[in-house]
C-alpha cells in the first residue's frame, strides 16, 4: 500500500515539475510605445502617427500582432495602449514596428524598426526603455512594463 502511494506521489510531483518546466520557458512581456521629434509628415500640421506591430517567430512569418490608435497633430506621441506578448526563447520572436502618418487618401510611412525580442529583454534588464532611430525622422521608444 505504501509503495503504491509513494509511486502516485512521485508521479504527481514529476507531472507538476514537467508542467512548471514548460510554463517556465515562457515569459510574459508587456510593452508600451512612444516617439519623439517625428518630422517630415504634413506641410501644415504635425504628424498623425500610429504604429502597426508585426511579429514573427521560428514557427511563422510576419503577422499582425497589434496596432495603436492614431495620435492626431502630435510629433511627440505617447500611445496609451499596452501590448502583452508570450515570449518563448526557443521561438526566436521578433517584432517589427511600422510608424505611419495617417492621411486622408494615403498613409505615409515614417519609419520601421525591427527588434529581436531576446535582445530587447536583455537590454531592459538594466533600463526599461530602448530607443530606436527612425532614419532621421524621429526616435521611437519601446518601454518594458514591469508587473
Amino acid at each position: 500500500m505504501h509503495g503504491k502511494l509513494f509511486m502516485c506521489l512521485l508521479l504527481g510531483v514529476t507531472l507538476l515539475d514537467k508542467r512548471a518546466e514548460s510554463q517556465g520557458d515562457q515569459t510574459e512581456v508587456i510593452i508600451s510605445l512612444f516617439a519623439t521629434d517625428l518630422n517630415g509628415c504634413d506641410a501644415l500640421s504635425a504628424c498623425d502617427a500610429f504604429v502597426k506591430i508585426l511579429c514573427s517567430t521560428a514557427s511563422y512569418d510576419w503577422r499582425n500582432c497589434g496596432q495603436t490608435r492614431e495620435m492626431t497633430d502630435d510629433n511627440f506621441p505617447v500611445w496609451p495602449e499596452r501590448f502583452t506578448f508570450q515570449y518563448t526563447q526557443s521561438e526566436r520572436m521578433r517584432w517589427r514596428f511600422d510608424v505611419i502618418d495617417k492621411d486622408v487618401l494615403f498613409d505615409d510611412p515614417i519609419g520601421s524598426v525591427s527588434v529581436v525580442v531576446e535582445e530587447f529583454l536583455n537590454a531592459t534588464e538594466v533600463q526599461s526603455t530602448v530607443r530606436y532611430d527612425l532614419n532621421g525622422r524621429g526616435s521611437f521608444f519601446v518601454h518594458r512594463r514591469r508587473l
